[in-house]
């Protein structure tokens, strides 16, 4: 594939006269011959090229369209070989696109893309997928989709801005956000980063005087995180924290759902039924 410039050159009539349409009927059919040779570092620079001259040049619903297409032509002959390349080569093209523009179909796809080509978390988490989907949607305010990806970003600022979004803007009573932070807790645990959890929920906790000074959810979260860090092994230790603090467990019916969810992940047992639960009976129901 040629350098840049000699890819600017080759196109560039289509670019002085902004004729756009030429340039994305073009750039659509060289993309599927380089993906039929199988060569993915040819191919992304000529996708990454062509998206660059769309955003300068304000074109941005035809930047994300042929970003999408590039992606599904691309993933008719993925190659695991190519993992690592088609990772790097990805992110470049995403950060070519218009900054100021809802993405959120196009990161959609994107993660559909890694569940099918069985591309990991870890993988996408090394490359910074996550933290580049967080911060973008944070400029196009679109939080409510960039939390999702800012909970597995393992950053703790750029949490922290979505946390403290939902706290100030979506939550008005004080028990209503101590469950909001302890859920969080448990969505991280879950999704097997308890240190990262551990680092979250330690802001919103007081060591001091054993704990008393805090709202009893965040202890149970706290305590919770800092058991499965120590020994995610101890069931029996799961379960007697989970009884410690059953009575406000009750108040919020989603608890359960995470700590059933936690419990089969990590212990692969289920110690709470969901329909009509009743936490009083909790050693019944694993004993």
């Amino acid at each position: 594939m040629e350098s840049n410039q000699n890819f600017i050159d080759k196109y560039r009539n289509f670019i002085e006269e902004k004729n756009f349409y030429q340039l994305l009927l073009a750039i659509k059919t060289e993309l599927r011959k380089l993906s039929r040779k199988g060569n993915t570092k040819d191919y992304f620079q000529a996708l990454t090229s062509t998206l660059k001259i769309l955003k300068e040049n304000e074109e941005k619903e035809s930047c994300v369209a042929l970003f999408l297409y590039g992606l599904e032509e691309y993933s008719k002959t993925f190659n695991k070989i190519d993992t690592d390349l088609c990772l790097s080569s990805l992110k470049e093209s995403f950060e070519s696109l218009p900054e100021l523009y809802s993405k959120k179909e196009t990161k959609m796809k994107l993660m559909k893309f890694f569940e099918s080509k069985q591309i990991s978390d870890i993988q996408a988490q090394k490359f910074g997928f996550y933290k580049m989907f967080a911060d973008d949607s944070l400029k196009n305010q679109d939080k409510t989709d960039g939390y999702r990806y800012a909970l597995k970003c393992e950053d703790l600022s750029t949490l922290n801005e979505y946390i403290s979004y939902f706290l100030n803007e979506n939550l008005r009573n004080e028990d209503e956000k101590k469950f909001f932070l302890a859920r969080t807790c448990l969505e991280l645990i879950l999704l097997k980063l308890p240190l990262f959890s551990f680092r979250f929920i330690s802001q919103y906790v007081d060591l001091k005087n054993n704990l008393q000074i805090n709202h009893p959810i965040l202890n149970c979260a706290f305590l919770l995180n800092s058991m499965i860090l120590k020994d995610s092994n101890d069931f029996d230790g799961f379960c007697n924290i989970i009884d410690n603090y059953k009575q406000i467990l009750e108040v919020d019916a989603s608890m359960v759902k995470y700590l059933n969810k936690i419990s089969m992940t990590y212990y692969n047992r289920q110690i709470i039924k969901e329909s009509g639960f009743n936490l009083m009976n909790l050693l019944k129901a694993f004993g």
